[in-house]
């Protein structure tokens, strides 16, 4: 509302509420001031920002993928895979789904130097199970062949008794013979590949950096495993199979040792081409003789 000079204190009426109200003084009213004319505050470049809302500056480090996720000093990585972080049942068989379905973000945060016992105990325990599976796989067999002699008559079969006995023995002694022999089998190879991926300079950790992930590679394969054994169906997808555990072990070494996938694609792929190369020049000389 827009009143002439000389009316201050004055009643009017409020053309747009009809409201009547006394007109102020001309020094009351506050004068605009243009946004423009006010100084803006010099930028503070180490001016601390502070958190969102709701972010809590004293919390743990996500652990997203990796629920039981542990961070280690000096590395910034999270404990993967799952086993590593936390064993457990559900652990176990996470493992294997993070190994072969997502190598890149399994191995890149696998801690290299926190030692060997839980990749080890992982081993072993997929070498007892695979043990006790082979052991039930004699069992059927030494029993239907002894069904089968005493439906026979053959007199030349071992007695029963005898049969059960070595049955019973490869049910106990796979599984214990399985679970020393795979740790061993991947420390074995490891050691191998330490060793390219020395000659080829795409080490950056120690044995043990390379033995926990080829380790876990090799010990989570095995649903790849037991899908090869099924007859026909193991024979259609051992080749596409197979070509894919190559990949994880070369994404998975380039990722923990910090190195490009080309230097570990040598580290291993050479070898394996050096033992076709071997087959085939044997092969050719047993023909020439």
């Amino acid at each position: 509302m827009k009143a002439p000079d000389g009316t201050e204190g004055k009643k009017a009426r409020c053309p747009a509420c009809s409201a009547i109200t006394r007109i102020p003084a001309a020094a009351a009213v506050a004068t605009s001031v243009p946004v423009a004319n006010v100084a803006s505050p010099a930028p503070q470049p180490f001016t601390e920002v502070p958190p969102a809302v709701g972010d809590n500056p004293f919390a743990a480090p996500s652990t997203t993928d990796f629920s039981g996720a542990m961070e280690r000093t000096g590395h910034h990585r999270l404990g993967a895979p799952s086993w590593d972080a936390k064993p457990s049942i559900g652990s176990f068989f996470k493992t294997s789904i993070e190994v072969l379905t997502k190598p890149k973000e399994t191995f890149g945060n696998l801690i290299p130097d926190a030692g060997l016992g839980r990749p080890m105990t992982y081993g072993a325990i997929v070498g007892a199970v695979t043990g006790l599976l082979f052991g039930g796989l004699a069992v059927l067999m030494i029993t239907f062949m002894a069904a089968s002699g005493a439906n026979n008559g053959n007199g030349g079969a071992p007695p029963a008794g005898v049969m059960m006995g070595v049955a019973a023995g490869a049910l106990i002694l796979l599984p214990l013979m399985y679970a020393v022999l795979f740790p061993i089998g991947a420390l074995m190879g490891a050691g191998f590949l330490h060793l390219m991926l020395m000659l080829v300079g795409a080490k950056k950790y120690d044995y043990s950096a390379t033995a926990r992930c080829v380790s876990y590679m090799y010990f989570a394969a095995w649903p790849i495993t037991l899908v090869t054994i099924i007859p026909f169906l193991g024979v259609i997808v051992a080749i596409p199979l197979g070509i894919w555990m190559i990949a994880i072990y070369i994404i998975g070494l380039a990722e923990v040792h910090e190195t490009t996938k080309t230097r570990v694609a040598i580290a291993v792929l050479i070898p394996a081409f050096a033992m076709i190369a071997l087959a085939i020049l044997a092969a050719a000389i047993g023909q020439v003789a």
